[in-house]
């Protein structure tokens, strides 16, 4: 779903400031988990792609944020 709509509401994209990668967008993947990501346009082709920055949970040891 990621792949093909990165703003599909399910998904609850959103940006955010992270200390590691700065300015980004998170997404919900399951339960806990979130993935962390940025748009990256390939100019020549007018492809979206992207960049898979960090996975893991909104709480806890694992937290992305």
């Amino acid at each position: 779903m990621l792949s093909e709509n990165p703003k599909c509401p399910s998904l609850q994209s959103h940006p955010y400031v992270n200390e590691k990668f700065g300015k980004v967008w998170s997404c919900w993947a399951t339960g806990d988990v979130r993935i962390v990501f940025e748009y990256i346009f390939e100019y020549t082709d007018q492809n979206l792609v992207l960049l898979l920055l960090d996975i893991g949970g909104h709480s806890g040891k694992n937290s992305v944020y």
